[in-house]
């Protein structure tokens, strides 16, 4: 059949959207990017404030984390009742990789550079807790200038640099800090197109760290399944989760005595049980959360939502599927369904949320 002849008009609009598409990629080369190296010096600036001037804001991480670290250091503490072997509610393989932070921090007291060995231990923990999340910031960073462009990357640096959310968690010794790290290293490994290290932080943030943020994972997990196929993502996946929990279960074990899942406690607390109540000190209506949002995000919060809606309507010039960028944008959706889980099962853990939004910046850019 004779190929259907191209009306000038027709002509005129395929140039000028071909004319577009090429100003749009020579402005994305002339944009000047700041390096990997550059973004994390940069980010190194607040967390390194955060670490020397934010106060503990919680008391669970009083008496929940530093209590048993300083126990696991001198062998004198308290037990708080979510470290009872009845509840065993928190994971001791946490504390261990902090401990091992500390052990190497101890180091330092002997240059004589504080003369209280415990002040310097205490700030050097919460240096490298910012040093990590500032790592973290900048893999995703650069993840997104590769998947979205210069000018993505740039307006998302910016916003992490001034974000006070991400200030007052990013050197914070909880399960949510911890969290909120895998997340961006998630979604860092993700956007590289490295499915299965993307696992494996999802995997360690769900099992080691807050059980609940695996919502977020979801439509990772429905991706993965369709771009690599069924058999193999199931195989490495089970893999993967066995020697996580194999670790995760010994290391438990050994403090517990029994062999105790903290994780799948927390949920059967909070969620399950019949004989517990998880509203014992009180829940927070919806409108918490959304003040929560606007006070950690301002005017980023605002856009996220409508932000998603528009960019998967006009996915651009870049290479990226909508099925790939409806399931990069699901952090924003999902934070929105864990938000209303927590709040109708009156689970305490309110702050926590900040694991679940820490990739919106990178989505509203």
């Amino acid at each position: 059949m004779p190929a259907r002849r191209v009306t000038k008009l027709e002509a005129k609009a395929s140039a000028a959207a071909a004319a577009e598409k090429r100003h749009e990629q020579l402005d994305e080369i002339q944009l000047w990017l700041p390096s990997l190296e550059t973004a994390l010096s940069l980010l190194v600036l607040p967390r390194a404030a955060s670490a020397l001037l934010s106060p503990i804001a919680d008391c669970d991480e009083t008496f929940n984390y530093w209590e048993p670290l300083h126990y696991l250091l001198y062998r004198f503490g308290f037990q708080t009742w979510e470290y009872s072997p009845v509840y065993a509610l928190r994971s001791y393989f946490y504390l261990l990789l902090h401990y091992a932070v500390v052990k190497l921090t101890a180091f330092g007291s002997t240059l004589g550079l504080l003369a209280d060995q415990k002040l310097l231990l205490f700030y050097g923990l919460r240096a490298a807790l910012g040093l990590l999340s500032a790592y973290a910031e900048a893999l995703f960073y650069r993840s997104t200038s590769r998947r979205f462009g210069r000018r993505t990357a740039r307006y998302l640096l910016c916003i992490l640099l001034f974000n006070a959310g991400i200030f007052h968690a990013s050197t914070a010794f909880l399960p949510s800090t911890f969290t909120m790290v895998l997340v961006m290293l998630f979604s860092s490994a993700w956007m590289d197109k490295n499915h299965y290290l993307a696992l494996f932080w999802g995997v360690v943030a769900v099992l080691c760290g807050w059980p609940y943020v695996g919502v977020l994972f979801i439509p990772f997990a429905v991706e993965t399944l369709y771009t690599r196929g069924l058999i193999k993502s199931i195989v490495v996946g089970v893999a993967i989760g066995g020697a996580v929990l194999a670790v995760e279960l010994v290391v438990n074990f050994h403090y517990y005595q029994r062999w105790v899942l903290p994780a799948w406690n927390i949920v059967v607390y909070n969620v399950l049980s019949n004989e517990t109540d998880s509203t014992l000190y009180g829940t927070e209506p919806l409108s918490y959360y959304l003040l929560n949002l606007a006070l950690n995000f301002n005017v980023v919060a605002l856009l996220a939502a409508p932000a998603a809606l528009f960019v998967f309507a006009l996915p651009g010039h870049y290479e990226t599927s909508k099925l790939q960028l409806l399931a990069y944008l699901s952090p924003i959706w999902n934070t929105e369904y864990l938000r209303s889980t927590l709040r109708f099962s009156g689970c305490q853990q309110r702050r926590e949320l900040q694991c679940s939004t820490s990739c919106i910046p990178a989505f509203v850019c």
